[in-house]
């Protein structure tokens, strides 16, 4: 597969530090202290199929709104955002003069040393920086109240869920949710590939895809978002039309005309070592920890997850933090789709507390598998951090790790605490 690099409009960074907030702001460059939060005046993205990857091509337009800030002020816009899980950078265009100018890619010291000189003499520059594992910040200049600016940003991201019946591409939702004011609509468009017979909206199942000639993306099949602070996330479903335990992938990329291959196989179907699975899902979730979901998302998620991942002869269960841990089911249930719908169908998002309650959770998970036969796996799935000292966490897993008592039981952890708290 291509070695990809995150590239920028004239200037791109290469660059692993520490994970920064997420924010989206209009900088006085002359005073430091001075800013104030921006605006996402429009939006769009193109999703193509590239096999194993979707090659995402998303267009933004950052304006100053109704700021605080005089005709003359000299402002950049500056935004730090995350992309999905995975995805590389690897193209940034800038309009200038109308025209849309395509990013160099120069090492972190080199390419602030242009940024800074370029903001000097007053002229357009934008600098795309990686901070860190899907970790990015963009400055944009100038920005004034009545000088929107545009960009074009490529990057490639991994398709979840690829053998599957319907495949998934998270959508970069957050980055609409940083904007003082949300853009009207969020345009989704998608190419049509022979990879996949349609498309839809994971959040939104009944919306129409409609095919147009869009004067950004050419003829693709497209959807209008309205009203995207309603959504914690967006995903693109694509209904495949294989779903062959071995698949060879071929795409040209877009760019450089370059073309890859691609081999994407299940190997315990090819080689028959394919072993029955139960994971009990352990769930402690605090609604205002968590920015990226609702309780209504992490029962819908994992519905589809378990749909996509398990097969009928596998088997799950979930139980829920409380004063007393709650059971919807007392022992395996089977992972097809009628028992799947029995046991989702009967639960609300009453199941879920305001508070946690990981100590009980956990050693009930461990109980439950002890008394079930002794095999399957934990999936810890919390946005608790009642237990995030130091001393509180490590006497907590020392704890945990007693009572396994020599039971090799595998433990996953989904941590979906996301806010940030200044002490």
């Amino acid at each position: 597969m291509k070695k990809c690099y995150a590239l920028l409009s004239f200037i791109i960074i290469l660059s692993g530090t520490l994970s920064a907030d997420e924010y989206l702001r209009i900088n006085n460059v002359r005073y430091w202290w001075s800013y104030t939060q921006g605006n996402i005046d429009s939006a769009s993205i193109l999703v193509e199929p590239k096999g194993v990857f979707a090659e995402c091509t998303l267009l933004l337009t950052f304006s100053a709104g109704e700021s605080m800030f005089a005709p003359t002020d000299s402002l950049e816009a500056e935004m730090n955002f995350k992309l999905p899980a995975g995805s590389e950078i690897n193209d940034l265009y800038l309009w200038i003069n109308g025209e849309p100018v395509r990013a160099k890619l120069y090492d972190r010291w080199t390419a602030s040393l242009i940024y800074e000189s370029i903001v000097k003499r007053r002229k357009d520059p934008a600098i795309l920086t990686k901070t860190g594992t899907d970790e990015y910040n963009i400055r944009i200049f100038p920005l004034l109240n009545d000088l929107p600016r545009k960009i074009r940003l490529r990057y490639l991201v991994p398709v979840s869920n690829l053998l599957s019946s319907q495949s998934l591409v998270n959508l970069p939702l957050d980055i609409l949710h940083l904007s003082l004011l949300q853009p009207g609509v969020f345009r989704i468009a998608c190419k049509p590939s022979e990879q996949y017979g349609s498309v839809q909206l994971l959040e939104e199942p009944d919306a129409k895809f409609t095919p147009v000639n869009d004067p950004d993306f050419g003829d693709c099949l497209v959807k209008d978002v309205s009203g995207t602070a309603k959504f914690t996330s967006l995903n693109l479903v694509l209904v495949t039309n294989s779903q062959s335990a071995i698949q060879m992938y071929n795409y040209q990329d877009s760019a450089d005309d370059e073309k890859y291959y691609q081999l994407c196989f299940r190997q315990s179907e090819l080689f028959n070592i394919t072993k029955p699975r139960k994971a009990l899902f352990m769930v402690d979730y605090i609604d205002q920890n968590c920015s990226a979901y609702s309780s209504q998302d992490i029962l819908d998620q994992l519905e589809y997850s378990i749909r996509q991942s398990f097969t009928s002869k596998d088997s799950f269960n979930i139980i829920f933090s409380g004063m007393v841990s709650t059971f919807p089911g007392h022992s395996w249930i089977a992972a097809d789709s009628a028992s799947i719908s029995g046991f989702f169908d009967s639960l609300n998002i009453s199941v879920f507390n305001s508070y946690s309650n990981l100590p009980t959770l956990l050693i009930d998970g461990i109980d439950f598998i002890k008394n079930n036969g002794g095999e399957g796996s934990l999936v810890l799935l919390s946005s608790s951090n009642s237990n995030g000292g130091r001393d509180e966490a490590n006497s907590l897993v020392s704890d945990f790790l007693n009572s396994l008592q020599g039971t090799e039981i595998p433990i996953h952890i989904i941590d979906l605490d996301d806010q940030y708290y200044d002490y």
